[in-house]
Formats: C-alpha cells, sequence, structure tokens
C-alpha cells in the first residue's frame, strides 16, 4: 500500500510526503516508512501509523 500526502495550505504549502508498506487485513495498526518528501520533509527518516477504525467481513473476501 502507498500513501501521499501533499499539504495545500499554511507553512508547508506545496511540501508532500510518501509512506509505503503492506496491507494485512487483520492487522489493527499498520507502521509504514516514510520514503520520500518534498520541501521540509525532504530525505525523511520516520514512520508513520495507519489505524483501522473498521474491519470488513473478512467471511466475504475471497
Amino acid at each position: 500500500m502507498s500513501m501521499s500526502f501533499v499539504f495545500v495550505d499554511g507553512p508547508n504549502n506545496g511540501n508532500c510526503i510518501s509512506l509505503l508498506g503492506n496491507n494485512r487485513l487483520r492487522t489493527f495498526v499498520h507502521e509504514m516508512p516514510i520514503v520520500s518528501g518534498t520541501g521540509v520533509f525532504l530525505l525523511p527518516r520516520s514512520i508513520g501509523w495507519l489505524l483501522n477504525l473498521a474491519m470488513p467481513l473478512l467471511d466475504t473476501m475471497l
């Protein structure tokens, strides 16, 4: 799974960060490394957390 965030307002206007990680269906918390960025986020060294607030019915998935 990859996610990109682009800031369009405030002091970070025009900057972006990208997160990359795997998507495990039964995991509630995903640790994703921040792999790239622009502007003030250039050469990032951090991780982000993605929290699942609702789980889909896993019985209906193939």
